[in-house]
């Protein structure tokens, strides 16, 4: 379905987010619909999709009951306008991390480099400078 009308199909789905798809800048946009029309960019994103949905999971709780956790210091960034603050961010990371997590949400929807690049250049600056 994506492969037969690339365009048509980010159009729809973009329009259909919660998110204003007016965010977008044109050659963003194009990049988008120009891995809807390679068949290995669309077949990424399905898989991504499906393993969001089924084997991620089991591959999460399977390294928490090993104790496996992640040790690198994180720093994470959602939009407020989301589906995020319905959660505590930094303590969901703090179980899984050995190292420091930090965290801030932006006011924006699901797209935080498309509607804040600037404050999310600047966080990722201050984090890893």
């Amino acid at each position: 379905m994506i492969l037969a009308n690339p365009t048509t199909y980010s159009k729809r789905a973009f329009r259909d987010m919660p998110d204003n798809t007016d965010i977008f800048a044109a050659d963003a946009m194009e990049e988008y619909v120009a891995q809807f029309r390679d068949p290995d960019g669309t077949h990424a994103m399905c898989e991504d999709y499906r393993a969001g949905a089924s084997v991620d999971l089991e591959h999460q709780r399977a390294d928490r009951k090993a104790g496996n956790r992640i040790k690198c210091p994180l720093y994470v960034i959602w939009g407020t306008q989301g589906l995020i603050p319905k959660y505590d961010a930094v303590k969901e990371w703090q179980e899984v991390c050995e190292g420091e997590v930090k965290g801030e949400g932006v006011d924006c929807g699901h797209y935080v480099p498309e509607e804040r690049p600037e404050e999310l250049l600047e966080s990722m600056l201050e984090f890893f400078v």
